[in-house]
C-alpha cells in the first residue's frame, strides 16, 4: 500500500519524470509529511525498500536511479541517463535465446484467440534473472519488448503487453506462428481495431495483473495536479476538455505496460475510460469536495454551477445540470459543504490519530510491561520484608539474599533493567517514579486517542449514507452538460 501512496504523491507532485529536477529539502518535507500522516514510523522503516522502488520506477523512462531513504531526512537520488539503445544491448541475444529455447512456455493461441500469443512465467523469470542485476545503462522494459519482437519476428504494429507474470503479444500481421486459417481473425484495418470488443481480452488480462484502483489513482493524481486542477479551471473548460484529458492520461499511464502503437494505445485508453466511467467520475467528485473542504473558493464556485439554474451566454439561454438525489430532490450547496467538510475532516483526523496511536503503542507496550513488572516485584519484596522484619541478623542476611535474587531474576527477564542491581534503594525509587510518570502519561494519551478514534468512527458511520449520496449525485451532475433552451 505504501508503494501506491508514494507513487500517487510523485504523480501529483512532479507529474512526469524530469532528470533535470533538483529534489530539495522542501520536497522531502512534503513527502515525509504525506507518508507520516498515513503510516507509523515502524511501518515506514519496514517498507523503506518500497519507497526507494517507487523512485526507481517513476524515473525509469529517464534512466537508472540510485536512491537512498532515511526517515529523518527523506529521499536523495541520482539519475544515470541511459547510454545504450535496446538494439545494442549485450543482453539482447541472450534474451532472444531464452525465448526461443523455451517454446513450451509460449502459449498460442492464447485464450482461444488466434491473434494473441502469451509468453508465460518461466520465460519471464529467466529474462528477469538475466537483466535484474545488470550494470548496463539501458532501459530494461524497452529492451525486453524489443527482444520479444525480434525473437517472434513481430511487425512494428504488433503490441507487446508487459505484465507481472507474463508477456502478451497482440498480432496485427501475418506471422510464422500462425496457421493460414488464423490469418482470417486478424484485424484488416485500423477501423477494425477501433471495435471495443477487440480489447476486452487485454483489459481482463491487465486488471488481473495490476491494481486497477492504483492505476486509475495514478492517472487522476497527475491530472488533478495539472490540467484538471480545480483550484484553477472553470466549468466551461471542464465540459469541453475533461473526456479528452482523461483518455490522454490513461494512454500515458498505459505506456509503461504496452509497446509503441499509438492507435492501439489510444483505443485501449478509450476502452478503459468507458469501462471505468463511473469510478473515474467518483474520483473527480471527491477531488472537488476535498478542495472545498480546504476552503478553495474556485472549487466552491465550480460546485455552485450545478444548481439547475438558467443563464444567458452569447445571447443564448442555457440551463445547468443539478445535483439531485435518487428521489429527485435537489442537494443544496450549503448542505453539501457542511456534510462533506465534516466527513472528510473526520476521516483525515481519524487516520492521523490512528498513526499517532501506532507510534505511541510501540513505546507504551515496552514501558507498560517493565513498569508493571517492577511494581509487582517491588510489592512482592515489601511483603516478604514485612513478614520477616523480626528475624535476627542471620534472618536479615536471608532477606538481603532474597532481595538480590529478586533483582537478578528481574534483570534477566528485562534486559534494560540490569542496572537495578547496582542502584541504591533511593535510586530504585527514582527509576520507578520516573517510569511511573511516563507510563501514566502515555496511558492517558493512549486512552484519549482511542476515545477520539471511536468518536470519529461514530461520526463517519452516522453521516456515511449522506456523504455517499452526495458523491453519487455529484457524479451524475459531472457527467452532464449545460443544455440549450429553445425559445
Amino acid at each position: 500500500m505504501i508503494y501506491q501512496d508514494v507513487k500517487r504523491f510523485l504523480k501529483g507532485h512532479l507529474q512526469k519524470p524530469d532528470e533535470n529536477y533538483v529534489w530539495s529539502g522542501h520536497d522531502n518535507f512534503l513527502l515525509l509529511n504525506f507518508i507520516q500522516s498515513r503510516y507509523s514510523d515502524e511501518e515506514i522503516e519496514k517498507n523503506s525498500s518500497e519507497i526507494r522502488q517507487v523512485f526507481r520506477d517513476f524515473f525509469e523512462p529517464s534512466g537508472s536511479v540510485l536512491v537512498r531513504f532515511k526517515l529523518d531526512i527523506g529521499i536523495t537520488y541520482k539519475i544515470l541517463p541511459y547510454h545504450i539503445k535496446p538494439e545494442n544491448s549485450r543482453h539482447l541475444n541472450d534474451i532472444i535465446g531464452i525465448i526461443k529455447k523455451n517454446r513450451r512456455s509460449i502459449e498460442y493461441p492464447y485464450h482461444g484467440r488466434d491473434d494473441q500469443i502469451a509468453l508465460l512465467g518461466k520465460i519471464r523469470r529467466h529474462i528477469n534473472a538475466q537483466i535484474i542485476e545488470t550494470d548496463e545503462s539501458v532501459n530494461k522494459n524497452e529492451l525486453v519488448r524489443y527482444a520479444i519482437k525480434k525473437a517472434l519476428d513481430l511487425d512494428s504494429r504488433d503490441v507487446v503487453v508487459q505484465l507481472k507474470r507474463k508477456y502478451i503479444v497482440k498480432l496485427f500481421k501475418k506471422n510464422e506462428l500462425l496457421s493460414s486459417k488464423a490469418q482470417e481473425s486478424l484485424p484488416k484495418s485500423d477501423e477494425e481495431l477501433r471495435n471495443p470488443e477487440e480489447l476486452t481480452g487485454h483489459y481482463e488480462e491487465l486488471i488481473q495483473d495490476i491494481d486497477l484502483e492504483e492505476f486509475l489513482d495514478n492517472v487522476m493524481a497527475e491530472l488533478f495536479a495539472t490540467k484538471l486542477n480545480f483550484d484553477v479551471i472553470t466549468n466551461s473548460y471542464y465540459e469541453k476538455n475533461v473526456f479528452i484529458l482523461i483518455r490522454h492520461g490513461i494512454a500515458t499511464e498505459l505506456q509503461q505496460y504496452v509497446s509503441e502503437n499509438k492507435e492501439y494505445i489510444k483505443d485501449f485508453a478509450g476502452y478503459i475510460f468507458k469501462t471505468n466511467f463511473t469510478k473515474i467520475h467518483e474520483r473527480i467528485a471527491i477531488e472537488i469536495l476535498e478542495k472545498i473542504s480546504i476552503k478553495s473558493q474556485v472549487a466552491t464556485k465550480f460546485l455552485e454551477y450545478y444548481s439547475g439554474t438558467i443563464y444567458i451566454e452569447d445571447a443564448k439561454k442555457y440551463s445547468t445540470p443539478e445535483i439531485s438525489r435518487v428521489d429527485g430532490k435537489r442537494w443544496n450547496v450549503p448542505s453539501i459543504i457542511a456534510i462533506t467538510n465534516m466527513w472528510l475532516r473526520s476521516k483525515k483526523q481519524k487516520a492521523k490519530f490512528k498513526v499517532q496511536l501506532k507510534n505511541l503503542l510501540q513505546r507504551y507496550n515496552i514501558i507498560a510491561v517493565n513498569f508493571e513488572s517492577m511494581d509487582e516485584q517491588k510489592e512482592k519484596y515489601e511483603i516478604e520484608l514485612f513478614e520477616e522484619e523480626n528475624f535476627d541478623i542471620e534472618g536479615h542476611a536471608d532477606i538481603q539474599m532474597k532481595q538480590n535474587n529478586i533483582l537478578e531474576s528481574q534483570a534477566t527477564e528485562y534486559e534494560n533493567l540490569k542496572m537495578i542491581q547496582e542502584l541504591s534503594e533511593e535510586q530504585n525509587q527514582n527509576v520507578l517514579k520516573n517510569m511511573k510518570i511516563e507510563y501514566l502519561e502515555m496511558r492517558k494519551q493512549k486512552q484519549y486517542l482511542e476515545v477520539e478514534i471511536k468518536n470519529l468512527k461514530n461520526n463517519l458511520d452516522i453521516n456515511r449514507a449522506s456523504f455517499h449520496s452526495i458523491v453519487a449525485s455529484l457524479v451524475k451532475a459531472l457527467t452532464q452538460r449545460k443544455k440549450l433552451i429553445e425559445d
